[in-house]
């Protein structure tokens, strides 16, 4: 049996919180192979709105959730739909999910997480830098547009946890919101400007970018299917398509797909899956967008990208590989067309994915209780793509054994019996 070199680490999953995990790891010292079913930046990396926010601390179980629940309980809500069967099936998440959206709770977990996302940006810019994509990120921030004057009145607390936190904001009135998007139709009672986050044109892109320049940096992408992780004297037995390989360590970062292997080693993580979808649409008449933007009461968000105009859909709770519903995605195009006049589509479907989410909306970064060398780095929800290379950086610390930028506490995956 060939001896398993001490220092060796895989990272399953070439997502960003994957990639940046590996990129992170080898500049530890770490010999460091990632693997990947398919090619880095490909899966739920890919079709995000491409928003980088400070303000991403911020839970998406508020208040607001309870106070709404008898609109979702009607499943045709372009914020939130669901499989019936599949929520039945998940009746404890939700209910730990709801759980939490109290007020008391949600507090609790926006000053919990607001050194994480704070931290995230930053992070995420110095990568891009040296991975020459600086051209795909625009720092001119995150919007958040509201149609009725109820509506921005709703987006007061959001506004002072963001002032507490130091996240930076603008208001806009709809004569300021003109000047500097003035492809916007008419529509907006007001907007909420976070100056703190970057957007990008190609979230698949940069991704793809982080995982080349791993490779640079002498790090290895290996393209196939992991099937299982068995323990094996001092390290683990990565089986997948092309064989087995011998690691001392081992990184489960493979998104919605983490808890399949992680099950067989006795770990029942609580993950659902929050499906999104998106289309692009080609510019009409030299109208666009100059920041990702995201419609509140309209749930989506309209972001420029490389191919177009990308129109991204709020929340469909359902299996992760259960057939594409496009029901949702299809009822925000006419309200996306209120907002800006959107050309022919570019793809002939949309796009669609999962975001692996936990109930209590923070993602587990950290090790494994009853494996020495196994760790895990997942269940980001939404976002994922702006706090991944936050994740990596702060795994790569904790398996160098380094103290962390941050208190890691809260993302224990013990606080699941993991």
């Amino acid at each position: 049996m060939t001896e398993i070199a001490s220092d060796s680490v895989a990272v399953i999953g070439g997502g960003i919180v994957g990639v940046s995990c590996a990129l992170f790891l080898n500049r530890q010292g770490f010999k460091t192979t990632l693997i990947e079913k398919t090619s880095p930046g490909r899966e739920t990396s890919y079709g995000n709105a491409g928003a980088i926010s400070q303000a991403s601390f911020i839970p998406i179980n508020s208040p607001r959730i309870l106070r709404n629940l008898h609109r979702f309980a009607s499943n045709k809500t372009n914020s939130v739909r669901y499989d019936p069967a599949y929520l039945a099936r998940n009746a404890g998440w939700m209910a730990r999910f709801l759980l939490r959206a109290r007020r008391s709770s949600f507090m609790k977990a926006a000053d919990e997480m607001s050194a994480f996302a704070y931290r995230s940006r930053a992070v995420h810019l110095e990568l891009a830098r040296q991975a020459s994509v600086e051209h795909r990120f625009r720092d001119t921030g995150w919007m958040k547009l509201y149609r009725s004057q109820a509506g921005f009145d709703g987006s007061l607390e959001d506004q002072e946890l963001m002032r507490s936190h130091g996240v930076g904001y603008d208001v806009l009135g709809p004569k300021e919101l003109s000047e500097i998007e003035p492809h916007l139709k008419p529509i907006y009672a007001g907007a909420v400007l976070i100056t703190s986050a970057s957007n990008v044109d190609s979230p698949g892109g940069v991704t793809e970018a982080y995982a080349a320049l791993f490779e640079a940096e002498g790090g290895i992408i290996q393209s196939q299917q992991v099937r299982r992780i068995d323990p094996s004297g001092d390290g683990f037995t990565v089986v997948a398509d092309q064989g087995s390989t011998g690691f001392a360590q081992v990184v489960v970062a493979a998104g919605p797909w983490s808890a399949d292997l992680l099950k067989p080693l006795g770990y029942n993580i609580p993950l659902a899956y929050e499906r999104g979808y998106h289309q692009h649409f080609q510019i009409r008449d030299g109208q666009t967008l100059y920041r990702a933007c995201n419609d509140i009461e309209g749930a989506f968000s309209i972001s420029p990208m490389e191919r177009g105009i990308r129109v991204t859909s709020g929340i469909q709770f359902a299996e992760r590989d259960a057939p594409p519903d496009y029901s949702q995605i299809q009822a925000i195009f006419p309200a996306a067309e209120q907002a800006i006049s959107l050309g022919s589509a570019v793809e002939n479907q949309p796009w669609s994915g999962s975001r692996p989410s936990l109930p209590d909306t923070r993602p587990v970064i950290g090790s494994a209780a009853r494996h020495k060398g196994l760790w895990m780095a997942f269940g980001h929800g939404h976002i994922g793509f702006g706090t991944g290379p936050i994740t990596g950086k702060l795994l790569a610390q904790m398996v160098a054994d380094k103290p962390t930028d941050i208190p890691m506490e809260i993302f224990r995956p013990a606080r699941f019996g993991a």
